[in-house]
């Protein structure tokens, strides 16, 4: 008896071969992504990475977005293929069969798309795992060979995934069992003809949405900090999620009415059945065409984010790790030339030569009018700390090569409009460098504080006057930090920063001390934003093909639902041509409409974006825009092909029948 419902089963998904096989080439996608993440994260050759932790959590971060979205983007597909096949399924019943075996033929269904989903992921996973995971060392500007760990990936990673879709398989029956229970052949009829329930309140809903994508937008505008961003960032994202799907068929259908009273641009053939059309597709269709917007947008900024971290990663390093080591102390009763010369001597006893600078340091949290600068009385809010642009770090270059030209100091900044004249009343010369023609490198304090512009002095008595007159309070901490960097000759050497830390240690016991290796926290940096980088393209692959999947199963409803429409029309005189011509109209507005709210939404989104950026370091606003653009100009075209792939899809349907 179960071969006839696993019969019936195959029978319906070859029948409705248009309805399953993007469904199964949608949860491939899904699978072969999240083995792809996971794979990474559990590869061998991982644990001999700086970084290996950061890219693991990425990693896995990764794989739970992707989990909840696959979960999502499955269960609403699979959604509505039942709708489209409810007429069978009333068919079913209306023939003699019980509800008992209604749910053994979605079981053997499911697991048909389960088993076909899961073996043809798993073999594509496989064969494309090595040469991703080559890429991705590619990211990193890492040349160990991928094959180190064999030739296919761990095999943990494959069993996970193929429970966690079991599992998923299983909610769609569980979803179908429970929705079968109070279903009868009428419901199941009605159901493949219902479209989406218009609202009991348009206008008030419409109002609200308008209202929740204004707050959104204002929050992006309105904000000027990195913290502040942080904290509103994904409040802002959910107004205007929800505000896009309370509000799209009021915004449209607004603009569609305004067209049909303009008389001369209606009663025209082609505009009086693409607009009457429009109208009734824009009601039916409200909540499809907000999530092909919604999807959009988060193409579009999560693809320009991860391309701008990767590619401003280098400047980052530069800012972060301008030298080889770093050590930073607080003043001492002795000389700075006294530690310079106990660095030399431990690199001596390890048989190596470097290059060696020193120089003091402090940050101050100021006030600045101008080009004037005062003390703040207060301690830095966390919004400040975390903004760096209300802090200027103060240097002592003693032994600086730098010709000053008579200058009190120089100041260090990529703002071109950041100009010192007077500090606490005090007037000074100040002429004005780009970082890198000034020799000695001054490294960052954190990733926070790249942005800080760097006032620099050779003159020791005025930069303690300088610095006196801003400290806060005489409190110890505010006192200057003493550096001392160096880059060494020859091959990097993992085991020198701890070798050097244990005579530094003894030297300087019961002393406060930090030592870095710039080399080290540059490999960890990158494996940090090429793990995001990663982490970005899988997610943004991820909401493009769910994207794509909305528009074809948008245009395949559409069809199916207006080829009676369209007969009609044909049989009161429309010619082919100019049904062609209308569905042409119809369905470019539909499409690109929900294109225009992504464009307009990350436009909006572009100043709270910036600023959250700037937690991770990235401080360029124009290496942002610059990838924003490619993103656009890319995505356009990408829906532009999409669009016209889905729309013989609707052709097909309308036009088949003469």
């Amino acid at each position: 008896m179960n071969s006839l419902y696993k019969n019936l089963a195959e029978d319906g998904i070859r029948r409705h071969k248009r309805l399953y096989y993007p469904f199964i080439g949608t949860t491939v996608f899904f699978i072969v992504l999240i083995n792809l993440c996971l794979s990474i994260s559990a590869d061998p050759v991982i644990e001999t990475f700086f970084g290996a932790t950061t890219i693991g959590t990425l990693m896995d971060l990764g794989s739970i977005i992707l989990l909840i979205f696959a979960l999502l983007t499955i269960s609403q597909n699979y959604n509505f293929i039942q709708k489209n096949k409810a007429d069978e399924s009333a068919l079913y019943l209306m023939l003699g069969m019980e509800k008992k075996h209604l749910i053994k033929i979605y079981l053997h269904e499911l697991l048909i798309l389960y088993l076909r989903s899961l073996i043809i992921g798993t073999l594509i996973s496989l064969i494309s795992y090595k040469l991703v995971f080559a890429g991705f060392l590619k990211l990193m500007n890492s040349d160990i060979n991928v094959l180190e760990s064999g030739i296919f990936p761990v095999i943990q990673p494959l069993v996970l995934t193929a429970l966690i879709f079991l599992a998923i398989f299983a909610l769609l029956l569980l979803k179908q069992i429970f929705k079968n229970r109070n279903f009868t052949p009428i419901n199941y009829m009605q159901e493949s003809k219902a479209g989406q329930k218009a609202p009991k309140h348009p206008a008030i809903i419409g109002i609200l949405g308008i209202i929740c994508i204004g707050l959104g937008y204002y929050i992006s505008l309105s904000t000027d900090n990195p913290m502040k961003a942080f904290r509103l960032f994904f409040v802002a994202v959910l107004l205007v999620i929800l505000g896009t799907y309370l509000a799209f068929s009021v915004i449209i259908s607004g603009i569609l009415k305004l067209l049909q009273k303009n008389k001369r641009f209606y009663y025209k053939k082609s505009n009086f059945t693409a607009v009457s059309g429009l109208i009734y597709r824009v009601k039916n269709s409200a909540n499809t065409l907000a999530s092909i917007a919604v999807l959009s947008t988060m193409v579009i900024v999560v693809l320009t984010s991860g391309f701008s971290l990767y590619f401003g990663t280098i400047k980052m390093q530069d800012q972060l790790y301008p030298t080889d080591y770093k050590m930073s102390f607080p003043k001492k009763e002795e000389s700075l030339d006294y530690y310079e010369k106990l660095v030399a001597n431990a690199l001596k006893e390890e048989n190596k030569t470097a290059k060696i600078n020193s120089f003091k340091s402090n940050y101050f949290i100021i006030d600045k009018n101008g080009t004037i600068i005062t003390k703040r009385d207060s301690e830095a809010t966390l919004e400040e700390e975390f903004g760096g642009s209300s802090f200027l770090g103060l240097y002592l270059d003693e032994n600086s090569t730098y010709n000053f030209n008579g200058a009190d100091a120089i100041l260090l900044s990529d703002d071109q409009g950041y100009n010192i004249t007077k500090i606490e009343g005090k007037d000074l010369k100040i002429n004005k460098e780009k970082e890198e023609n000034y020799p000695t490198k001054f490294p960052s304090t954190d990733i926070t504080m790249t942005n800080t512009s760097k006032l620099v002095f050779k003159d020791p008595k005025l930069f303690k006057e300088v610095t006196d007159s801003l400290k806060i309070s005489d409190d110890p901490r505010y006192d200057e930090n003493w550096n001392i960097t160096f880059d060494v000759d020859g091959p990097y050497d993992p085991q020198l920063k701890e070798n050097l830390w244990k005579k530094f240690a003894d030297k300087l016991s019961n002393q406060w001390f930090s030592l870095s290796d710039g080399r080290a926290d540059r490999a960890e940096l990158l494996a940090m934003y090429a793990g995001i980088f990663f982490v970005g393209i899988i997610l943004g692959l991820g909401f493009l093909v769910s994207t794509v999947l909305a528009i074809y199963y948008k245009q395949l409803s559409e069809g199916l639902d207006d080829r009676a429409r369209f007969k009609t029309m044909r049989q009161l005189g429309m010619t082919d041509k100019e049904a062609k011509k209308s569905i042409s109209k119809q369905m470019g507005l539909v499409f690109f409409l929900p294109l225009v709210f992504a464009f307009i939404h990350s436009l909006f989104a572009l100043p709270i974006i910036t600023e959250f950026l700037k937690m991770l370091g990235l401080t360029n606003t124009g290496l942002f825009i610059k990838c924003l653009l490619a993103v656009f100009a890319a995505y356009i075209l990408f829906y532009l092909i999409t669009f016209k792939m889905t729309e013989k899809t609707y052709n097909n349907i309308i036009l088949k029948e003469r």
